[in-house]
């Protein structure tokens, strides 16, 4: 026990100290986040808390490694490589003058050249993780690209929610939290240890991304935390041979996947009555500020409340995976997991809509969700 504490408080010191120290040296102005009509701040802030993250990360889970405390495996080694390609792809993404200066080189990290980079990785990493859909029939040529999907998925998943100050660094914390204690409880120490690091670098972060945020995590540090969320998850129902793992995987990453949801149904909606399909799923592929936490915003709950909302929203989607783990999905219970998946869906759905002052009575499905937002504060930040 005395170990696992040691690495938490090491994790949040190292990365408290390291960006606190970046953040005293000019290398803020490469990482200036430029407020515009879509983001939530009025103010230059620094997008490099994934700097901090993942530097402090390695080193952490590296020494782990060579002291002989972690054992060397594929999973780990995976994990450690997905510290460079994010580190790559962040200092690509979220440094404007790097973004400019490749811009200006023809070198220009397009959306669909990242994607490329992240199923690399992604299939890299499933080739060495066995069957997590046991019991279902699914053939392994069709479970090992559904998994290289989800990964990616889950990543991105997690780069959409980071939107206001605190919200995608608390729902990360929460979630490596109980993937450590679920490794911890079915001793799998191959996600017991990332997740105590990840959990340790957390909230060394949010001291500083906590509102009014001095830092935002920026592309490397919130995809890095849905991939490694991600594949501990998969991981952790690989290693425990969770019976009910696909709904299980669904509930560790809830909000997230759930939020992507509505994203693909508001704006496939956007488009005027009459539009080409083409034109409806080129649409869902732009960004906007309709989601749920600019709602959540525009409804007066202020960044901490709103954070503290969908903090506590994916808090329920994990309590559900936990007792799926413990609470097997046979044959005879597939259909309450299933009831209880719609039950929350449902509920988060219908608060969506009270959010936008709508009802469903007067308003389609898809259009609750293809409502513009009020011309409200949102784009203001209170600091």
């Amino acid at each position: 026990m005395v170990q696992i504490y040691i690495v938490i408080l090491l994790s949040a010191l190292l990365v408290l100290g390291a960006l606190s120290l970046l953040l005293r040296t000019r290398i803020v102005e490469l990482f200036y986040d430029i407020p515009n009509h879509r983001k939530v701040h009025s103010r230059l802030v620094p997008r490099m808390g994934g700097l901090g993250i993942l530097f402090s990360f390695f080193l952490v889970y590296f020494s782990m490694m060579c002291l002989g405390i972690v054992e060397v495996r594929p999973i780990s080694v995976s994990l450690l490589s997905a510290v460079f390609v994010f580190g790559a792809i962040g200092i690509m993404d979220d440094s404007q003058v790097v973004k400019q200066m490749l811009k200006r080189a023809a070198w220009e990290l397009r959306p669909r050249y990242k994607l490329l980079i992240e199923f690399a990785l992604a299939s890299v990493v499933i080739s060495f993780i066995p069957s997590v859909i046991p019991g279902f029939g699914v053939p392994m040529f069709i479970e090992k690209p559904l998994l290289v999907i989800w990964l990616v998925g889950v990543a991105n998943a997690f780069n959409i929610i980071d939107g206001i100050d605190g919200l995608c660094g608390g729902v990360s914390l929460l979630t490596f939290t109980v993937l450590a204690a679920l490794g911890f409880a079915s001793n799998t120490p191959e996600v017991m240890w990332p997740a105590l690091i990840l959990a340790g670098t957390t909230v060394g972060f949010l001291v500083l991304n906590w509102n009014p945020a001095k830092l935002f995590l920026g592309d490397m540090g919130s995809l890095f935390f849905g991939f490694s969320a991600a594949v501990l998850g998969l991981v952790m129902v690989s290693e425990t041979h969770a019976q009910g793992s696909p709904m299980t995987l669904v509930y560790l990453a809830g909000y997230p996947i759930f939020e992507v949801a509505l994203s693909i149904a508001r704006r496939f909606s956007a488009p005027a009555p009459g539009a080409t399909l083409r034109a409806r799923i080129s649409k869902i592929v732009v960004a906007d500020a309709n989601h749920f936490h600019h709602r959540l915003l525009a409804a007066g709950h202020g960044h901490r409340g709103a954070t503290m909302r969908l903090v506590i929203l994916q808090g329920a989607f994990l309590s559900a995976g936990v007792a799926l783990i413990y609470w097997p999905l046979q044959q005879s219970n597939l259909l309450v997991h299933g009831v209880i998946c719609l039950v929350m869906a449902g509920a988060v759905t219908l608060a969506y809509s009270q959010i936008l002052q709508k009802t469903l009575a007067t308003q389609s499905w898809f259009r609750v969700f293809a409502t513009r937002p009020s011309k409200s504060k949102v784009i203001q930040r209170h600091v």
